[in-house]
């Protein structure tokens, strides 16, 4: 076994391992979620969640896959590179999270799950800069 390979070898158990443990962080915050709000309420919840992930696509419009590539060609550019989509996104998120709160007030859903859409439209936007970074430590 090569030298390199034993480094390459721990870092990909470190990295299935943390996606291991962020997994059942998820699936014990839904359970905490879903047991503190109830059935009908979950259903609103995750609604939001749905209604907001059609809108971060536009957000992100494929930008972390390239940034993960050229910044792999390229390490040089990896921070010229994150800059732009940086710049770039913060114009798409504050245009998507307008359009999904226009969007959803449209609908004439309740005040809960507006105000759901309104937090999880956050998150998305967050997620989509998350997204970025890690491209980002993909590439290195």
């Amino acid at each position: 076994m090569s030298t390199q390979a034993v480094p390459v070898a721990k870092n990909t158990a470190y990295l299935t391992a943390a996606y291991v443990i962020q997994k059942v962080f998820s699936f014990l915050y839904f359970i905490l979620i879903a047991r503190g709000i109830g059935v009908e309420d979950i259903g609103k919840y995750v609604f939001a969640l749905s209604f907001t992930t059609i809108f971060g696509v536009f957000i992100d419009l494929g930008f972390s896959p390239v940034l993960t590539r050229e910044a792999a060609k390229d390490w040089g550019r990896a921070r010229d590179l994150l800059n732009n989509i940086i710049g770039v996104k913060m114009i798409l998120a504050l245009l998507t999270y307008g359009v999904a709160l226009l969007a959803i007030s449209l609908t004439g859903k309740e005040p809960l799950v507006r105000q759901l859409v309104t937090i999880s439209g956050i998150i998305m936007v967050l997620d989509s800069f998350y997204l970025s970074f890690y491209a980002v430590l993909r590439a290195a």
